[in-house]
């Protein structure tokens, strides 16, 4: 176990120490602007990664892929502002939690990892204005948080592939509208959160599918 909480170090690099060490769960200092491309090479049996609270701004393209054996990555509370591309997960054949919440993110592209063991995602407190069809590999997913962005439209089957959903959570945002059936395929959805948005509306279709008995839907 090694936790570097509260230093004054600027910048993450491949060190020969951490290298060498067998742990499960790496802190990284705080106060971070950048992360090197070789700052976890060695680090093949890292289970947990904790990067919240600095100040990143950028993730290079082959930050993880020494770390196979990641399961959880928390990054929230940074200031990551670039397009994310999920092929940077894409050797992350382990990863079960993400947390990539309170940065600065306005677009997300690509799909998660497959098959997929991811079980939570959040992406609460970015700029996000829509997430495509981003989770529909993931059918392992039962959370999916994304609120208080600037999301305004959800596409047809922006939660198809995730059968396995329980919670999701879209509120605050700017959504007037949600498309009719686009619950469809998470008949295992227990609570699903639109607060606070714009909608007027609800399609008669919109719960089709969901078990009654379970459903619960927090004020609109």
């Amino acid at each position: 176990l090694i936790i570097l909480d509260r230093n004054t170090s600027k910048s993450v690099t491949a060190s020969k120490y951490i290298t060498k060490v067998r742990q499960s769960y790496y802190t990284a200092p705080k106060q971070n602007k950048s992360v090197q491309p070789d700052a976890f090479i060695g680090l093949h049996q890292l289970q947990k990664l904790n990067m919240s609270a600095n100040k990143i701004r950028t993730l290079p393209d082959t930050l993880f892929v020494p770390l196979r054996s990641l399961k959880n990555i928390s990054l929230h509370q940074n200031e990551i502002n670039q397009q994310i591309n999920l092929s940077i997960l894409g050797t992350l054949r382990n990863l079960v939690v993400l947390d990539m919440a309170s940065n600065l993110i306005s677009n997300i592209t690509g799909s998660f990892p497959r098959p997929s063991t991811l079980q939570q995602v959040s992406f609460d407190g970015n700029n996000l204005t829509d997430f495509g069809n981003i989770f529909g590999s993931s059918h392992r997913l039962t959370c999916i948080s994304v609120q208080n962005n600037q999301i305004s439209c959800l596409t047809q089957k922006a939660f198809s592939g995730s059968q396995n959903l329980k919670y999701l959570d879209i509120s605050p945002n700017n959504i007037t509208k949600l498309p009719p059936n686009v619950f469809v395929d998470n008949s295992n959805l227990r609570l699903i959160n639109m607060s606070y948005n714009y909608l007027q509306r609800l399609s008669s279709k919109l719960f089709y599918g969901l078990r009654s008995e379970e459903r619960r839907v927090e004020r609109v």
